[in-house]
């Protein structure tokens, strides 16, 4: 939460801002990010309990999937 404070993102804008959430995520845990991000998208996705996502799978189709469910 520290690093996306420094880069003006608040909790209350993770969701809406995920792309610079995940862009923050690279740029402090390099690669590693991804297990973060893939992990987040899976316990959203078990939540509506709506498929799942594999590891390689585009973190933007993930969130624009999760986005159009919810909208439902």
């Amino acid at each position: 939460m520290r690093y996306l404070a420094e880069h003006k993102i608040p909790r209350t804008e993770i969701g809406g801002r995920f792309d610079d959430v995940a862009r923050v995520l690279n740029e402090v845990f390099g690669s590693s990010s991804r297990l973060l991000v893939s992990r987040q998208s899976s316990n959203c996705t078990r939540s509506i309990r709506q498929g799942s996502f594999g590891f390689h799978d585009s973190l933007k189709d993930q969130i624009l999937y999760l986005r159009e469910k919810v909208r439902w």
